[in-house]
């Protein structure tokens, strides 16, 4: 590629050519693999991209509603929704998306960060140990044979176009919104080096109108529970639970018809208890928070009638908000006080002495924390567990030997799919941003709750992050704890 800076053809003009530079030797463009296809996403077909390169790198772009990039650029992989992001995506997802691409590589087993032993891989960087199963000398399947939900990776069929052969479709059996790829066409393409670079922070469709104050409207109900009121298309529609650890919005399904939002694709949400039924994803319009206008957001429907929720509060509760917020802006958040204040990641700063680095996993945030014992963890930082203490997942009790010489009494929780069994006693401390609390009420859950995993300890309530108020800043992929 040729490239002419005009302000160097003026000083040529005036004053000759006898110190013209040396023509740079670096190439400006790299060839790569596109595929092109279907995505089944939420229960919707929409347009695929993928981009691949020989040194592992993709991007893939998933189009209609919702408008995904997801790409490995060598390091980390990033995401981008609707035009907001990038963000950081980790754990099981991470190594997921990793092999979901890289089997589309020639050679891809021998390629640096894959390790394998016998009839099984693993990942340099990663906890999950993959079984392979061939079919006519093809990858036929990938199996996480080390966790609880033996997830899967089927490859099927062939597809072979200008020199390049490529499975048919991938089968992806993950709990993923994404459920499969569908490839049509395959051909060479020529990019910029920098195609694989994360750009910075931007949101497009949000805007912030500084005359509004920050702080919401807010209920807070007697089990730590906060509620605020959003505006849809200028109306006030009613209470919303705020949830941190809701990995999409929520709204009320006769909401949603009666602003005849369309239906878009389909979920079945996850939780404590497993997974619900199918509901529909709608596309809402102008919705209003504070200062905060988000001019087009995704929300899954929830039924109509009396719900955990508006049992807590004592009236309707309308709908959950959650991730689309939080990615779209900074906000504090004091649960003792029950306080929200909604801010423009522009324009906000969050002192380093106060900020720990936030992982994101399913759309939800988790950190650092400590606990009896000399013990370290990931917990999700969850304001929809309200004032309770810490809650450890089923495979966190077990492989920590948490309820060894404790003494406990039966219980139960519940939620988004239903009812789990659990074990309640003290932990002798736990520590969160340098703040210890001893002897702290802890639910230990039992069997299959739903939320078990290899990578987190659990769930944080109320109880130990009242001392602070609470700063998530997931553009700046942080969170921030700040001493009252």
């Amino acid at each position: 590629m040729k490239r002419i800076f005009l302000g160097s053809i003026c000083l040529l003009l005036v004053f000759g050519c006898a110190n013209i530079a040396p023509k740079s030797d670096v190439p400006d463009d790299t060839e790569v693999m596109l595929i092109k296809g279907i995505a089944n996403y939420e229960g919707a077909e929409l347009s695929l991209e993928l981009y691949m390169d020989q040194e592992s790198r993709f991007l893939t772009k998933i189009g209609g509603w919702a408008n995904q990039i997801t790409c490995y650029d060598g390091e980390q992989i990033w995401r981008m929704e609707n035009g907001v992001g990038p963000y950081e995506i980790d754990f099981s997802e991470k190594e997921f998306m990793k092999m979901v691409h890289w089997p589309l590589m020639e050679n891809w087993q021998g390629k640096k960060g894959i390790k394998i032993l016998k009839d099984t891989l693993r990942l340099d960087d990663g906890i999950l140990k993959f079984s392979l199963d061939y079919e006519n000398g093809s990858l036929n399947k990938l199996t996480a044979i080390n966790s609880p939900y033996q997830e899967s990776i089927s490859f099927i069929g062939s597809l072979e176009q200008n020199s390049i052969k490529v499975p048919k479709e991938i089968l992806i059996q993950t709990g993923f919104p994404l459920a499969s790829y569908t490839f049509l066409s395959i051909e060479k393409v020529v990019k910029p080096l920098d195609w694989y670079k994360r750009p910075t922070y931007r949101a497009n469709g949000v805007s912030f109108d500084d005359q509004i104050s920050p702080e919401l409207k807010v209920r807070r109900a007697n089990t730590g529970h906060i509620f605020i009121k959003p505006l849809i298309q200028g109306k006030d529609v009613g209470w919303f639970l705020f949830d941190s650890g809701a990995g999409m919005s929520l709204i009320n399904e006769d909401i949603a018809k009666d602003f005849d939002f369309p239906v878009v694709g389909e979920m079945a949400m996850g939780g404590i208890g497993g997974t619900t039924d199918k509901q529909d994803i709608v596309t809402a319009k102008n919705i209003k928070l504070g200062p905060l206008l988000i001019e087009q957001m995704n929300f899954g429907t929830f039924p109509a009638g009396p719900g955990k929720a508006s049992r807590i509060l004592g009236e309707p509760v309308m709908g959950v908000l959650g991730w689309d917020v939080l990615l779209r802006s900074v906000m504090e958040i004091d649960m003792l006080k029950g306080k929200i204040s909604v801010y423009n990641p522009s324009v906000y700063n969050l002192e380093e002495q106060y900020s720990e680095q936030l992982f994101l996993h399913w759309n939800v945030p988790y950190v650092q924390s400590k606990f009896e014992g000399g013990k370290n963890g990931l917990f999700l930082i969850d304001t929809g567990a309200g004032d309770k203490g810490p809650i450890f997942h089923s495979m966190a009790v077990q492989r920590l030997d948490l309820l060894v010489g404790r003494k406990t009494e039966k219980g139960q929780i519940k939620g988004a799919g239903g009812a789990v069994e659990v074990k309640i006693g003290k932990l002798e401390w736990f520590e969160i941003a340098g703040h210890r609390t001893n002897n702290v009420t802890t639910i230990f859950m039992q069997g299959n709750d739903g939320e078990a995993d290899l990578y987190t300890e659990g769930f944080l309530g109320g109880q130990v992050v009242q001392p602070f108020k609470i700063v998530f800043d997931y553009p700046g992929m942080k969170v921030g704890f700040i001493p009252r």
